[in-house]
């Protein structure tokens, strides 16, 4: 662990009700309301939880497990879990299992009573566990999502700036065994975010939680960065000041090719594979305006071949001539027909009216 990562602590067992969840998990979406009934409902309905309650019945509460806890300031005798909010979840669903008399024939009164009474240790303020937590779930063996790992750098980063710190990204670094660099891109990929969010009222929510890794490849691409006017900054100051005069218009456009459109139908960039040759069509005037006529990366992609056609033709061809033998070893069904029967006789004709083309020139060329 880090240099200076410890912090003081008193053990003390605290009735279950009086333990709360916190407000401030960096696991927490943004969409979740922070009030106890709502993040108690999100992290039943997205966390196992079986398993941590089997464990309780049948083991009880183990005492090295201890909840980290900091004192709820407006609730003498109350206390915030800044560490262990799942585990929290769980017991509350096996109190109320027992209260509603679900699940619970094999549980020992004795064993409940136990359950009531947590093991915890109570820490003076919540900057004196960030430090703990940041290693573990950043660069320990227990790590968070990508995307909470940067919502837990910005609030760090932001508080750290707050008061006084001109580099927090270093201080972060130091302080979870990384270095600024990784440090600096998580931040950087959420501030933006949070940003579309917050001042342009976009909706963000499906990039945030289900393709962040995608969009921190994103915000890693020079040629993305340069199309949504974010530039290279390092230093906090610049990267707050950049993302205020971002181009609006531009970043709506990239957080829409990353987001599933209408009908369900796939993002435009859907990997991270993608992202390269994503950069490189919107700094292309052409190849961009081909992505937004058809809404294909793949098109998109051939208008920087030079304007190859006989490259993008022969590709086509070669995706038909896979098609071709799949139906040669397998007999479509008439539903799989029907839907294919529109797009072959639109490509048919597309066919015939590049093929007269092609003909005519070189007629004329004779």
């Amino acid at each position: 662990m880090p240099k200076n990562s410890t912090f003081a602590a008193v053990p003390e067992n605290i009735p279950l009700d009086n333990l709360h969840f916190d407000p401030h998990n960096p696991r927490l979406p943004a969409w979740v309301a922070r009030d106890e009934e709502s993040i108690h409902q999100h992290i039943v309905e997205n966390y196992a939880l079986r398993e941590l309650i089997d464990s309780f019945t049948d083991n009880g509460y183990f005492e090295a497990e201890r909840l980290l806890v900091i004192k709820l300031d407006d609730n003498p005798g109350h206390y915030i879990v800044v560490e262990g909010n799942r585990r929290l979840a769980a017991l509350r669903e096996l109190e109320e299992q027992a209260r509603t008399a679900k699940e619970v024939a094999a549980i020992s009164p004795d064993l409940l009573q136990d359950l009531s009474v947590i093991p915890c240790l109570i820490v003076e303020s919540r900057e004196e566990i960030n430090t703990y937590l940041a290693y573990r779930h950043i660069g320990g063996m227990k790590t968070w999502s990508a995307e909470a790992k940067a919502r837990f750098i910005l609030n760090m980063a932001n508080e750290l700036a707050s008061q006084g710190d001109t580099n927090p990204f270093r201080t972060i670094g130091r302080k979870i065994g990384s270095n600024a660099y990784g440090v600096r891109n998580l931040y950087t990929s959420l501030a933006v975010l949070e940003y579309a969010r917050e001042e342009l009222g976009l909706n963000t929510e499906y990039v945030q939680y289900s393709r962040f890794g995608v969009w921190d490849k994103c915000m890693n691409s020079s040629a993305i960065k340069e199309y949504i006017g974010l530039g290279d900054s390092k230093l906090y100051s610049e990267i707050v000041r950049n993302i205020e005069s971002i181009d609006n218009d531009n970043l709506e456009e990239v957080i829409s090719d990353l987001t599933v459109r209408s009908g369900g139908m796939p993002a435009i960039v859907n990997d991270s594979r993608l992202v390269t040759n994503y950069g490189r069509v919107l700094t292309n005037e052409a190849a961009r305006q081909t992505l937004r006529d058809y809404e294909d990366l793949h098109m998109a992609v051939q208008v920087l071949k030079d304007e190859d056609y006989a490259y993008v033709i022969n590709s086509i061809d070669n995706q038909i001539s896979k098609i071709i033998e799949d139906i040669a070893t397998t007999k479509f069904s008439e539903e799989i027909a029907l839907e294919l029967k529109t797009p072959v006789q639109k490509l048919y004709g597309h066919v015939r009216i590049l093929h007269a083309a092609v003909q005519e020139s070189i007629e004329d060329d004779d």
